[in-house]
């Protein structure tokens, strides 16, 4: 590979690194899109680029050319020669990425995957390492985030697969993570009322879904704080469970004690729950059903002193 690189005159070779680096740069633009919500969209409507004069500026590739004094007659044989040697392609289009009509063609031109490799090659940059095994990309922890987000019932199906927004391949690899299932489908039924000649009539139509597993929960506990330093970009929410990831993890009551009976001798307390010790006060706090449930045999008190010591950053 490093043959063709020296093949190529020193002009050629930064016409192909400028090109490069636009390709990277559109790379970057779309994968931060994909963190915002939007729809990721295939290589072919993104990867290509516009050389050109557009509304009196230059487009991108053509203004690092023009910073690099490599704009004059010979530009045109430069891009023949590059795509010639399979390393970019050309063609001519009317239509700008955005998908504006202009009404004249201008240069398009795409780098190879044989271009590409041929650059990094020279210029010593490293590829991007594959993911450590088990771990997930930026847009598969939004999906999971979202999840979070709408528990209980998850996402409804927007069509086609898409749950809020996020593609059914995403989806799919969360449903196949190696471990276990993170996501999972169900469907709920609604009434529909038609009306037709005069008749009306309820028919059943069901509504399908996505939501986190119960192994899909756990994990997003336990890996919050890691996604959220590898990805801060994305909108995952904290979790507030008692079980979450910088919460210590409380001993369950021991059940196979009974639990002791007080004799009719023994004086049952004036405060209910037990007297404050002297340097606690004495709140009142209610609990939903369900954290009533995961807290029983907990020591609330203490469970609650210290998730706030952890929310403010004390030490007491």
């Amino acid at each position: 590979m490093m043959n063709l690189w020296q093949e190529l005159n020193e002009r050629q070779q930064q016409y192909l690194v400028a090109i490069y680096e636009v390709d990277q740069e559109q790379e970057k633009d779309e994968r931060s899109g994909w963190s915002r919500g939007e729809h990721p969209r295939p290589a072919r409507e993104w990867r290509w680029i516009e050389y050109g004069i557009f509304y009196g500026e230059y487009s991108s590739l053509k203004m690092k050319l023009a910073s690099l004094h490599l704009l004059d007659e010979g530009t045109g044989s430069t891009f023949e020669a590059l795509e010639r040697r399979g390393l970019i392609d050309c063609w001519y289009t009317q239509k700008r990425r955005n998908g504006e009509e202009i009404g004249e063609s201008f240069l398009a031109t795409q780098m190879t995957a044989k271009g590409r490799k041929l650059v990094r090659q020279a210029l010593g940059v490293p590829r991007e390492k594959p993911l450590p095994k088990g771990q997930l990309r930026e847009w598969h922890w939004k999906a999971m985030g979202a999840l979070w987000r709408n528990r209980p019932n998850g996402l409804p199906d927007a069509g086609h697969g898409w749950y809020g927004n996020i593609s059914a391949k995403t989806w799919q690899r969360l449903k196949d993570y190696q471990t276990a299932a993170l996501v999972e489908t169900y469907k709920t039924w609604k009434q529909v009322e038609y009306q037709s000649s005069g008749h009306t009539w309820d028919e059943s139509q069901p509504i399908y879904w996505i939501r986190l597993t119960t192994f899909g929960e756990t994990y997003y506990r336990d890996n919050w704080r890691f996604y959220h330093d590898l990805y801060p970009e994305v909108d995952a929410p904290h979790p507030t469970e008692p079980e979450q990831v910088d919460a210590p993890h409380w001993p369950q009551a021991d059940v196979s004690q009974k639990p002791k009976e007080i004799g009719r001798h023994q004086r049952e307390s004036k405060h209910p729950g037990g007297r404050p010790r002297k340097n606690r006060v004495r709140v009142n706090v209610k609990l939903t059903p369900t954290l009533k449930r995961l807290t029983e045999g907990i020591d609330r008190s203490q469970l609650i002193i210290t998730l706030l010591n952890d929310h403010f950053c004390l030490q007491e």
